[in-house]
């Protein structure tokens, strides 16, 4: 009897042990195949804030080079107990224009809720505040007036999002695609240049000619040996058959404000074999040459109108350059909360297959211990799409320029290119009813070797 009880006992014991032994694993598998909320940054070098400051009374606004544009107004801040900031305030801000440089940021892409839902993105910022190091909220009333660059015009499925709480996307607010005005006038009232200075050396395009027969024009001596430069009207032909000609008068004029500027008008009259009077006349315009101390004088002051015409020139082409990077479509909004907003369409994940997915890392690391996670980033449509390792025997496949990103736990980067993904995977060896198996080979590096590699290969601007 006495062992009856005691066998008992022990069959009682064992079944709670492995009882709390399942409830343990259990709790592990859990918390290892959870997704983690909220902004995941996946390297250690992120997307850099634009930090500015200024005097909360004062206002302040923000413009930058793609074109985005950000009003705020007198007073805005507050502190975590509601009352209007004083003094400086340190604002923090940055924009995500592609699928790089929203996985760089970590910001989720996919619903909470619903990972199957999956955002694209047609412009993405974040936006903070700071006094001493406190992060402030916007004053109840006061709200910013943000033009936020995109690449096209969105479709009537975008929609404004906020990212509330930093973990959870909400629709807020609407938004209206605008011209980007700024832009355009700033063009319209660049500063012409000026005209290019002229050298007092004639060069081989130049047209230069002497006054010959002042030997019977008494009035022509002055100008004996004279060179002169032709200064062709613009637009007209040079008249290269006027000094083909033996002309009877030569009359000299000096142009009513313009030094050293002077009309040259030759007259013909002959009678041809009928008896009949030929007349012709043209009129020139004409610079007699320098020489002498007068050369000197003259080639040091073109030298210095050059260089400030050069520097002029310049200046404009940078200014040029710089309106040429800025968008032209804006996406015009208010806000009335600081965070991460987001001109997003929430859609399905367009499946035309399934995949399970292994890597040859595989091998030597627990993919589901150590939480690795594949980040699929798809630049033609603006996204990243994560899957923990659980979840890799099921992975909807978009038809889409792929990219695989996956940190392992030493920091090192293993990375499928879109080229390598789209060999295995694609609409036509990859099948629609099945589940297909793949391996991948990864190339690993370092998370600067990524970025350089990423930097070299960019055809736009990360940044828009």
């Amino acid at each position: 009897m006495k062992n009856s009880k005691r066998n008992k006992i022990i069959k009682i014991a064992a079944a709670s042990v492995l009882s709390i032994t399942t409830v343990v694993g259990y709790m592990i598998y859990l918390d290892l195949s959870a997704y983690k909320e909220g902004i995941q940054e996946p390297f250690t070098e992120s997307i850099p804030f634009i930090t500015s400051s200024f005097n909360n009374k004062d206002g302040f606004e923000l413009h930058q080079p793609n074109g985005t544009h950000v009003a705020i107004p007198k007073n805005a801040f507050v502190d975590e107990k509601g009352k209007t900031v004083k003094g400086n305030v340190e604002l923090k801000f940055r924009e995500f224009h592609t699928a790089e440089s929203i996985l760089m940021s970590g910001i989720p892409m996919q619903m909470l809720e619903e990972r199957n839902k999956y955002m694209e993105s047609l412009g993405m910022m974040e936006f903070r505040a700071f006094k001493n190091g406190k992060e402030l909220s916007l004053k109840r009333g006061k709200s910013i007036n943000v033009d936020l660059a995109s690449i096209e015009v969105p479709n009537k499925d975008f929609n404004l999002y906020l990212l509330e709480g930093d973990k959870q996307w909400k629709e807020t607010g609407s938004f209206k695609t605008v011209n980007n005005d700024r832009r355009d006038s700033a063009f319209a009232n660049l500063s012409p240049l000026p005209k290019t200075p002229e050298s007092p050396d004639p060069d081989s395009t130049d047209v230069v000619f002497t006054l010959n027969g002042t030997k019977y024009a008494p009035h022509l001596k002055p100008y004996k040996g004279v060179e002169w430069k032709l200064i062709p009207s613009k637009g007209e032909p040079v008249p290269y058959w006027a000094f083909r000609l033996n002309w009877d008068k030569i009359k000299v004029e000096e142009v009513k404000g313009k030094k050293k500027l002077f009309d040259l008008t030759f007259k013909y009259s002959q009678k041809n074999y009928r008896g009949k009077t030929i007349k012709q006349s043209v009129t020139v315009r004409a610079r007699p040459l320098l020489t002498g101390k007068e050369l000197k004088l003259a080639k040091a002051a073109y030298k210095k109108e050059f260089e400030n015409y050069q520097l002029m020139a310049a200046k404009l082409e940078l200014e040029e350059e710089r309106l040429e990077q800025e968008s032209s479509v804006l996406n015009r909004f208010s806000i009335n909360n600081m965070g991460v907003f987001n001109i997003d369409c929430v859609k399905d994940l367009d499946v035309y297959a399934t995949v399970e997915l292994e890597f040859d890392f595989q091998a030597n690391v627990s993919a589901e211990f150590n939480k690795v996670i594949v980040m699929m980033v798809m630049e033609e449509i603006n996204t990243v799409v994560k899957y923990n390792a659980f979840d890799w025997d099921v992975v909807s496949v978009i038809d889409t320029h792929t990219e695989l990103i996956m940190v392992l736990p030493d920091g090192i980067i293993a990375r499928v290119s879109a080229d390598e993904f789209k060999k295995k995977i694609n609409t036509t060896t990859t099948s629609k009813h099945f589940t297909n198996s793949i391996y991948f080979e990864t190339e690993k590096m370092t998370m600067k070797e990524y970025l350089n590699k990423k930097e070299e290969s960019r055809a736009v601007p990360m940044f828009l």
